[in-house]
């Protein structure tokens, strides 16, 4: 195995690391490095992790490996990394292989051994279809948690019987007076900074108050901080001057596709703001060029027994989450709002070396934070949804309605002029 360097240089106070041109970093013949923090990292290294998974993240989750609290490790010779968060010796790893297609292999061959060196079980959170052989080559033990629901943008028109209740949610909106516009976070004034920032505060306050965790999930879910957007994207309802919801969106595969990383709206806001704003960004990106929008994971979906799924815990926790632990997460409302935009969808899974065991999978649990509610908020929360028995919401059935299931992404190659417009935070 190539040399190992552990970094422990102080970084430089970082606004937006891609508001400026640096020089890139010579990776040639550059030993492998590993950061056991990300304020550790110079602002280059930083960059360069930015870069690789702009270009070349593959899930809705890649880009989260920029988030405070995560470890990185660099292969040898740039060829790609890995960022991960650590509980003991097993590490949780967020947004895959973040490399190219090619350099996958040598990517993960050098971070097994690494992390054998130091006694760690590895935990890929999320990876796709078409990396599992290469995992299951390397002795893990693979599990499907969900799938993604992904809107071609080439061919969406949301046009026909399908899209009747997203065009309602959308003229409703526009009758209303609601109006769309992306915020470039990097061209606004202190003052215009200080009063978007508060705003959206103010909806993520309402939003959280009325969830029964009260407070932020961790790990797979993204922290808003218009101080650290990097390329990050944010598109913005509103009414009479007042902000009614917001979507934060990031990219992959050097920006041929883009995620609903974030959504939220006040509980007062416009009917169907939200779907107003998915739909919005999606006529303007398909103007620029990008190809996916993706929906972001819908955990525990179809993981019953035509799933290939490796761990019977990894498997009868998804069950479980499924049929009858939606009043935590609610999954089951969440695959029918997603639905509705009639997405197509890839298949996530978990990969784990040696193996998925109960104690590491709990601590995953509690470092996403979605098993443990606010108990004080929790009566109210199972009353409200007690309510709901009398008065059952007729949801969409993942078993009966019809989708279309793929492997891979067909994308094709982006011109110049796309790629541009796809970077619209980075000046010149």
């Amino acid at each position: 195995m190539a040399e190992i360097t552990v970094a422990s240089a102080a970084a430089p106070v970082l606004r937006n690391v891609v508001a400026e041109v640096h020089q890139p970093l010579s990776t040639d013949a550059a030993p492998a490095r590993y950061f056991p923090a990300r304020h550790e990292m110079t602002r280059d290294w930083l960059q360069r992790a930015e870069d690789l998974v702009f270009r070349f993240g593959e899930a809705y989750d890649s880009y989260l490996i920029l988030e405070r609290d995560r470890e990185f490790y660099f292969g040898s010779e740039g060829r790609g990394v890995v960022s991960f968060e650590r509980w003991r010796n097993n590490i949780y790893v967020v947004g895959g292989l973040v490399a190219a297609p090619e350099e996958r292999r040598g990517l993960l061959e050098e971070f097994i051994q690494f992390s054998r060196e130091r006694k760690w079980n590895i935990h890929f959170l999320n990876i796709m279809a078409g990396d599992v052989p290469l995992f299951r080559e390397f002795g893990f033990e693979v599990s499907k948690t969900g799938e993604e629901p992904l809107v071609d943008l080439r061919t969406a028109t949301w046009a026909g019987k399908d899209f009747a209740w997203v065009r309602q949610q959308e003229n409703s909106c526009l009758r209303s007076g609601v109006t769309y516009r992306e915020v470039c976070v990097d061209l606004l004034t202190p003052d215009q900074h200080a009063g978007i920032e508060r705003e959206l505060a103010e909806i993520s306050t309402e939003h959280l108050n009325d969830t029964v965790y009260g407070r932020e999930l961790g790990l797979m879910v993204g922290k808003l901080d218009l101080r650290e957007m990097f390329r990050k994207r944010l598109f913005i309802a509103e009414k009479e001057g007042r902000i009614e919801g917001f979507v934060v969106s990031t990219p992959s595969h050097n920006g041929r596709v883009w995620s609903v990383e974030t959504y939220r709206r006040r509980k007062d806001s416009a009917r169907g703001v939200v779907t107003f704003l998915i739909v919005q960004m999606s006529r303007q990106m398909r103007a620029e060029g990008v190809q996916y929008l993706s929906l972001c994971q819908c955990p525990a979906l179809r993981c019953g027994g035509e799933s290939a799924s490796e761990s019977a815990l990894v498997r009868n926790s998804m069950n479980i989450w499924w049929t009858t632990a939606n009043w935590f997460y609610d999954s089951r409302r969440l695959y029918h709002f997603k639905s509705r935009f009639r997405p197509m969808y890839r298949e996530c899974f978990i990969a784990a070396l040696p193996g998925c065991r109960f104690i590491p999978m709990f601590m995953f649990g509690l470092k996403w934070g979605v098993i443990l509610p606010d108990f004080l908020r929790l009566p109210r929360h199972m009353f409200r949804r007690g309510l709901k028995w009398f008065h059952p919401e007729k949801l969409a059935d993942p078993n009966t309605e019809k989708y279309v299931r793929i492997e891979s992404l067909s994308l094709t190659e982006a011109d110049d002029e796309t790629e541009m417009t796809s970077r619209p935070h980075r000046p010149k």
